[in-house]
């Protein structure tokens, strides 16, 4: 019998363990809590992931419009020798096509962008001898501003060059080797002969596409100077997109005085009303412009809206053709009232997860960055 005053231990007080179901219970609660907390926090922690890679896109696309405002606002410029004549005033300075050297007829491509300009201290000099069609040579005279310490007076090997001539005329070729006394061996036959006095020019031709890439499932854009193989400028593109504005109103001869030639404000400047231009073409006439009843010099192509404005592509593609439609190397009149390029451009999230979050489909951590552009051909804005 238990002492007085003692107690003696209840059954009931002894120590019970948890039930399978509040086990359950209690588990079911944490693994709510624990997902709840997840769902905070991985957009959270994407969020980290998203500043820098929004930073990069902005980085990519700030490269490539960099690249192509460089390229476009020298375009035309630079062409020391016979500038009434060359790319940006008589010709064209910049293309939806890429540059290609032999027989070429510049083409209307969409999401393509062509430009070239002969750089700062570019080499510059005129046939002196003709040349026929197949020629694989071009042989120069020698300036008066090349010194005799400069052999080849700045052409060498791999330099892209350019000849051009009156009424339109034009051709691209590639220099494989610079020959004595100042020949330039060419890599490709040119398609056409030329007269002595065409004017060469080494340039700087860059040519921006838009390539698929398969292992993203996006694409890229491109750079490809002159005739060269095309690289990558930028991943990850889903917009591309090239707009061309021409000149307001129709493209005029500025009537001359007596025994003073005419100018044109695009475009070939004709030939004076007695004096034939090519054969394609009653005296007086070229791809660009015509003679009225009264002898004055207008526009051959179809009248320009009042304010500028832009073109569709088939505008570069329905002529007329300078120097004439059955030249080996030809370009639409058009393409020397192109005024202003507009580019829009779209960059990606490089990261997959970036571009769509998780458990969320169709949202996107990191918006498409957009940017767009006017860009102004150099001899439309006084580029040097």
């Amino acid at each position: 019998m238990p002492a007085l005053g003692s107690h003696a231990p209840s059954p009931r007080a002894a120590p019970r363990g948890f039930s399978l179901v509040e086990l359950l219970v209690a588990m079911t609660i944490v693994a709510i809590a624990i997902g709840t907390v997840a769902l905070l926090v991985v957009p959270v922690l994407g969020a980290f992931d998203a500043d820098p890679a929004a930073a990069d896109a902005a980085q990519r696309g700030r490269a490539v419009m960099h690249a192509m405002f460089d390229d476009v606002q020298r375009a035309g410029s630079g062409f020391i020798a016979a500038t009434a004549e060359g790319p940006g005033a008589a010709l064209p300075a910049v293309w939806p096509d890429g540059l290609a050297v032999g027989a070429w007829m510049i083409g209307a491509r969409p999401q393509v962008l062509s430009a070239w300009h002969a750089p700062r201290g570019a080499a510059h000099g005129v046939l002196r001898t003709g040349i026929p069609a197949g020629a694989m040579v071009l042989p120069l005279a020698r300036a008066a501003f090349c010194s005799a310490a400069t052999p080849t007076c700045g052409f060498q090997a791999d330099d892209e060059v350019v000849v051009y001539g009156p009424h339109g005329r034009i051709a691209a070729a590639t220099v494989r080797q610079v020959l004595a006394p100042l020949d330039l061996e060419l890599t490709a036959p040119l398609a056409e002969a030329w007269d002595a006095g065409a004017v060469v020019s080494a340039v700087r031709a860059a040519t921006y596409d838009l390539r698929p890439d398969a292992s993203t499932g996006l694409s890229q854009i491109t750079r490809r100077l002159g005739a060269g193989p095309a690289t990558p400028v930028v991943d990850f593109v889903t917009r591309f997109e090239v707009t061309w504005w021409l000149d307001a109103g129709t493209p005029r001869v500025v009537v001359a005085p007596p025994a003073v030639e005419e100018d044109a404000s695009v475009g070939p400047a004709p030939p004076s009303a007695a004096a034939a231009g090519l054969a394609a073409w009653p005296a007086g006439e070229n791809c660009a412009f015509l003679r009225d009843g009264s002898g004055a010099a207008v526009w051959r192509g179809a009248a320009g809206a009042a304010a500028r404005q832009p073109a569709p592509l088939a505008a570069f593609s329905d002529g007329p053709w300078c120097p004439s439609a059955g030249a080996a190397v030809r370009w639409d009149a058009d393409l020397a009232r192109v005024a202003e390029v507009h580019v829009e451009v779209g960059i990606a999230a490089a990261a997959n997860e970036l571009r769509i979050g998780p458990r969320r489909p169709g949202a996107r951590l990191v918006p498409d960055l957009r940017l767009e552009a006017v860009l102004v051909p150099g001899r439309r804005n006084g580029g040097a």
